[in-house]
């Protein structure tokens, strides 16, 4: 049962939410009152922690003062998560997304720089 919520919590919380599912997705949230048949969250989604102030200055004592280790430990968290297809599937997701916006970003701001007339010296 727990995977069932931690794994209806997680898709909840993507991009897609309750709309992106399956109908079995949603027959099993639903058989498991999880979810009732309009879509309503029957269960209690947890808060997000927050960071306050003394963990944040901890971190970046302990990140100050072994850069290499710190970083090593980041890239070795990156490479264990992304050995799980969901998560690569969902990571590489969202880079699409964030590359399309980029591009139109750069796109935009070309186009505004071009000037809107001509002059010319003929």
């Amino acid at each position: 049962m727990d995977y069932i919520i931690d794994e209806f919590i997680k898709k909840y919380k993507s991009q897609e939410g309750i709309a992106g599912m399956s109908q079995e997705e949603l027959d099993t949230y639903i058989a498991n009152e999880i979810i009732n048949e309009k879509g309503k969250v029957l269960i209690e989604i947890p808060s997000p922690k927050y960071y306050n102030s003394t963990v944040r200055e901890s971190i970046y004592r302990y990140r100050s003062k072994n850069v290499e280790g710190y970083n090593q430990k980041c890239k070795d968290y990156y490479h264990q998560k992304m050995k799980d297809p969901d998560a690569r599937a969902f990571h590489n997701a969202r880079c699409r997304e964030y590359n399309r916006k980029a591009r139109e970003r750069k796109k935009k701001m070309q186009m505004d720089s071009l000037p809107s007339f001509t002059v010319s010296f003929s």
